[in-house]
């Protein structure tokens, strides 16, 4: 069952696409063009994944295309080989269509009720593998650095190669979409606390 914690994912996006709104790399046009969808069942209808079915706690498409580009999967550490099979099949048997994946991944410490958390991104390899091409930490805190710390994504990975660009733009979006991991850490902190758990 979904918990506060699951739900945090699309806090999370809400933040991204209104930063990407922001900094003018997402118009309202280009918003209208695509869809987000939460717990929708995908069924694989073609190529090694046939018959499959998956409910993502998150994802974007394109309008007019059944699969999406980008999918967020949520679950605490007892459930990590669940999320990676998940992974797997959803990379490798969508004959290209979802281009990443990303894993948010919970631990509950059980004296006191403290939560570590880290967020992965997926890909394929040039050889269609899927592979682990980032990751961050979520709670405790990292230290600070000079680096912001976020996910980063190009647009096609996100949004998928068909998503029509705004004819009425002034300048290129950039090539680059980043998540950032203080957004997903100020929606994770709000749900763990209304479930009486606390952020490592």
């Amino acid at each position: 069952m979904p918990t506060e914690v699951h739900d945090c994912v699309q806090d999370w996006w809400r933040c991204s696409e209104k930063t990407l709104r922001d900094t003018g790399d997402l118009t309202s046009h280009e918003q209208s063009e695509f869809q987000t969808r939460v717990g929708t069942t995908l069924e694989f209808r073609s190529g090694p994944s046939r018959g499959s079915r998956k409910e993502p706690d998150l994802f974007i498409r394109t309008k007019g295309y059944r699969l999406p580009s980008l999918v967020i999967e949520c679950g605490w550490s007892g459930s990590t080989d669940y999320l990676l099979d998940d992974m797997n099949l959803l990379l490798s048997g969508s004959d290209g269509a979802i281009r990443a994946i990303v894993i948010i991944e919970w631990q509950l410490k059980r004296n006191p009720r403290f939560v570590s958390g880290a967020v992965e991104l997926y890909v394929r390899d040039r050889n269609g593998m899927p592979i682990r091409r980032q990751r961050e930490i979520i709670f405790p805190v990292p230290p600070q650095n000079q680096n912001p710390q976020r996910l980063e994504l190009t647009r096609q990975e996100v949004f998928g190669p068909h998503l029509q660009q705004d004819p009425t733009r002034n300048r290129p979006p950039n090539a680059m979409v980043y998540l950032e991991i203080s957004h997903l850490r100020f929606a994770a902190n709000r749900a763990l606390r209304r479930m009486n758990l606390t952020p490592a």
